[in-house]
């Protein structure tokens, strides 16, 4: 199976907010004449760190370039350990325990528009916390800050003291998120993609600071001294520094094209990344296109040339047998697994969380050739809701020609 295709990312150092962005990946599977694509990209990516390709029991700051310690004494005291007793995305990730302080170096920026993101977890009788830096000097401002605390209550300083108080989970991973816009002075915090406060950035976590600039993000191990008594440990993974568009448009779904750039064939939601054209000649070549659509105009088309393998017209040619990314994702509560099977035999698709244990069999039968799709609804073999985090699910399909074996991860997001 061969599929044309264009790559559209696009890594925005610096990023309008006015930007209307194309969608990503554009490509055509020219034997069922398919097009699929990408959300726009929305950030570009500065510093990205999964933690998984050094060793156990490595010091952070010794063999991470981007971190360092409050003292700038990597390997010393205050330096946290690589670990894999826990992991947001597999193998490692980072031990914090008391008075472990490391530090996220990056630029002193003073414009533009940035999310950093991290996910932590917190284990029963334990508390976490992290905050954010004005300079790459650390300790000249903080900007935000907040603690995990033993008592389950998380609390943000954040324009002012304790702005923001809420219930949190303890032994889950949580994802952290705050996009920071230098250019209109603002702030806003993320627990597991809502929402959760927004203020004014330079007021720093008390309101009295006044730098407007961003450079680092400390994470410590320590209790708030005003807390319940509490012993700090606990781990961070998935680190990501990027460039951000101000959310001032929305995207409402994508235009697809065939040859005729000026009325689309279809339009269809945010949530939907394919489209079969129909009625395609064998041999003839086509030009495909997908646009984004916002709520205030389109984005350009990114065109894709192709020559029709099918067939006959309508007749979709099942290649090979292939388990598909799941779509959306992340996704909350539903999401869709979509898979081909070329020769007819028994399939089965298994749901398994981050310590391998089987949470959800999706499918075990005889499956003909064809594209199949089964939804997920984030509930397991007893149809109790599972919590939010990273799973796998994972495709067996065994026929007369051999065994196909396929896992991809997905993310639930409450």
């Amino acid at each position: 199976m061969k599929k044309t295709m264009i790559f559209a990312t696009i890594l925005l150092l610096a990023v309008s907010a006015f930007a209307i962005n194309p969608p990503t990946d554009v490509a055509v599977d020219d034997l069922t004449g398919t097009v699929t694509w990408s959300e726009p990209v929305v950030s570009g990516v500065i510093i990205e760190d999964n933690f998984d390709s050094y060793t156990v029991g490595d010091y952070l700051a010794v063999v991470d370039e981007y971190w360092t310690t409050w003292s700038n004494n990597p390997g010393g005291p205050e330096d946290a350990l690589i670990t894999d007793v826990e992991s947001n995305s597999p193998s490692n990730s980072v031990l914090v325990e008391l008075n472990n302080d490391v530090v996220l170096i990056m630029e002193n920026y003073t414009s533009g528009v940035y999310s950093i993101e991290l996910s932590m977890f917190v284990p029963t009788g334990y508390c976490g916390y992290f905050n954010l830096q004005k300079t790459n000097v650390p300790g000249t401002e903080w900007a935000f800050q907040i603690y995990f605390q033993t008592d389950g209550v998380a609390l943000a300083d954040a324009g002012g003291a304790g702005a923001l108080t809420y219930n949190f989970n303890h032994d889950e991973w949580m994802d952290l998120k705050l996009i920071v816009d230098l250019d209109t002075d603002w702030a806003t915090y993320y627990h597991n993609g809502v929402e959760m406060i927004g203020y004014a950035y330079s007021t720093g976590c008390f309101g009295t600071s006044a730098l407007l600039s961003f450079g680092g993000v400390n994470v410590f191990g320590g209790a708030n001294p005003s807390g319940p008594g509490d012993t700090p440990m606990f781990y961070f993974d998935d680190v990501i520094l990027s460039t951000a568009v101000a959310p001032t448009r929305d995207l409402t779904g994508y235009n697809v094209y065939l040859d005729d750039m000026i009325t689309p064939v279809t339009t269809v939601g945010i949530d939907v990344f394919e489209y079969t054209y129909e009625a395609l000649v064998n041999g003839q070549e086509y030009t495909a296109g997908v646009s984004a659509v916002y709520d205030e105009g389109e984005s350009e088309i990114i065109e894709v040339i192709f020559v029709y393998g099918g067939n006959s017209a309508g007749n979709v040619v099942i290649a090979t047998t292939q388990l598909n990314d799941n779509y959306p994702n992340p996704f909350n509560p539903i999401t869709n697994i979509a898979y081909s099977i070329k020769d007819a035999g028994n399939v089965t698709i298994e749901v398994y969380n981050l310590k391998g244990q089987l949470i959800r069999t999706l499918v075990n039968e005889v499956k003909t050739t064809g594209d199949h799709t089964v939804i997920w609804d984030g509930t397991d073999n007893s149809n109790k809701s599972v919590s939010s985090g990273v799973y796998f699910y994972k495709m067996v399909s065994d026929s007369n020609i051999g065994r196909y074996t396929s896992t991809k991860k997905m993310i639930l997001l409450k």
